[in-house]
């Protein structure tokens, strides 16, 4: 559990270091995916940036078995509200979820929450 929390901790630096005007949700989407399996969680599959709206996700969707974001080539845009998704799910295992909002600024982006992203071990 520790591991793979640090590993997804990794992965959402990267991805609010890569996001900024110009880059695409499939390109943040990679590089948060080749960060998280380098710091060793072979298994992790899925980082979704995601629109934010009336719906869960406003932005258009492929039809089939591609995520939405991270196979998208939808851009973020300067002042563009997004949540960035890193869910894991292992049947027998249990899963993990990351997902956080940020601004897309000028030169890259803001957080719209604290961005505390610690596990908390809470003694049996």
């Amino acid at each position: 559990m520790r591991a793979r929390s640090k590993a997804m901790r990794l992965g959402w630096e990267v991805a609010f270091d890569t996001m900024k005007p110009g880059v695409t949700f499939a390109a943040m989407g990679r590089k948060v995916l080749r960060a998280i399996k380098k710091e060793g969680f072979k298994g992790f599959i899925i980082a979704t940036p995601h629109s934010v709206g009336l719906e869960h996700t406003d932005h258009p969707l492929p039809i089939g078995l591609d995520m939405p974001g991270s196979k998208g080539e939808h851009i973020f845009m300067e002042n563009m509200v997004i949540n960035v998704d890193l869910p894991y799910h292992e049947l027998g295992w249990g899963g993990m979820h990351l997902e956080d909002m940020v601004r897309i600024t000028k030169n890259g982006c803001e957080p719209l929450t604290s961005m505390d992203t610690k596990l908390r071990v809470i003694p049996a």
